[in-house]
């Protein structure tokens, strides 16, 4: 969208031969009215409504317009914002099943009440940065995303490259909060799940299709007296790259440790970009779209002929061990 300045600019700045159509620039309702301007920008104005073909009033009458339907353009797209911020605000406790009386809860005593939450402009008094902050820290929600800002992820995502042990200490912190943990492999594919693909992406490398999949921490806890369940979404990684897949085993060596159940399944491609860039909520994207379905992730860690890829045990086992979040050995948690 072009700025007034640039929009007017381009306006004077028209070639000489063009010349505007008399009924484009035709104002209803006219009224009288005396504009005084400098010699200078009396002089400038003429030249340039001549080489438009139109009256100095006209051009003038237009240079005024443009700067009125601007300023309605601005406050549009505040008022855009603001309303933003509100819906979205809305948005994650809906996302949750977090009821609005449970709300005010989550927050310091007498931050937000419900009569603060049945009034728009009281809640856009409400909400700052601390706000915003409680909400990124429960929910992984990203605070540009909660201040109304277009185009831009609504969730974070978590790196498990180049830090293993991000995953180990998000599932550790869940337990010590006496959460109940589960991990979702999602793989990203339009049909149903199947070893195959992924065989062939190990056994072609990276000229095959990555066979990307997506470590999802999921917790059921309490928070504040109020029940829900929080999603974590792990960086996407690549089955056609060791590191990557090793990276995956670990997860579910880990998951084998701790005694965590484990999820196998499918998300659309369309569907599983957004989610695993943070575009979509994990909560709705996994209810809505992940298809449950196919072999548990531990057929890697078994030693015999069920492991589709018993080559790589010994070598995954021991670089789980040397490379493990050490303050795992000390858990002993059960679901």
């Amino acid at each position: 969208m072009l700025s007034l300045e640039q929009a007017v600019l381009s306006l004077l700045n028209s070639p000489s031969q063009t010349h505007l159509d008399k009924s484009e620039v035709s104002i209803n309702e006219k009224m009288a009215t005396t504009v005084r301007i400098e010699t200078s920008v009396r002089t400038f104005v003429e030249e340039k409504s001549q080489a438009l073909g139109i009256s100095l009033q006209d051009l003038i009458s237009l240079i005024l317009k443009a700067v009125m339907l601007k300023s309605d353009e601005k406050n549009e797209e505040k008022s855009c914002e603001l309303n933003n911020i509100i819906s979205r605000f809305m948005e994650v406790f809906e996302e949750y099943n977090i009821p609005l009386f449970d709300v005010p809860k989550l927050f310091p005593e007498n931050r937000i009440d419900l009569a603060t939450l049945n009034s728009p402009q009281q809640l856009l008094h409400s909400i700052d940065d601390s706000v915003l902050h409680i909400i990124e820290s429960i929910f992984l929600i990203k605070q540009e995303w909660l201040k109304g800002l277009p185009n831009v992820a609504c969730h974070q995502t978590i790196y498990m490259l180049p830090d293993l042990h991000n995953l180990s200490r998000e599932i550790m912190r869940h337990k010590e909060e006496k959460a109940d943990v589960e991990l979702i492999f999602c793989h990203k594919s339009d049909n149903v799940f199947s070893y195959l693909p992924l065989r062939k992406a190990k056994s072609l490398g990276n000229e095959f299709d990555s066979q990307e999949i997506s470590v999802v921490v999921k917790a059921r806890k309490r928070i504040r007296d109020i029940e829900t369940t929080v999603y974590q979404v792990f960086n996407s990684l690549s089955w056609n790259t060791e590191k990557s897949r090793f990276y995956v085993k670990y997860a579910a060596k880990l998951a084998q440790q701790l005694n965590i159940l484990t999820w196998t399944g499918t998300m659309p491609s369309s569907i599983y970009s957004k989610f695993s860039n943070g575009y979509l909520m994990p909560s709705s994207a996994i209810k809505k779209h992940f298809k449950r379905g196919g072999f548990d992730f531990g057929v890697f860690l078994l030693d015999d002929e069920k492991n589709p890829e018993r080559e790589e045990l010994a070598d995954v086992i021991s670089w789980y061990n040397k490379n493990k979040y050490m303050e795992i050995n000390n858990l002993t948690y059960a679901n």
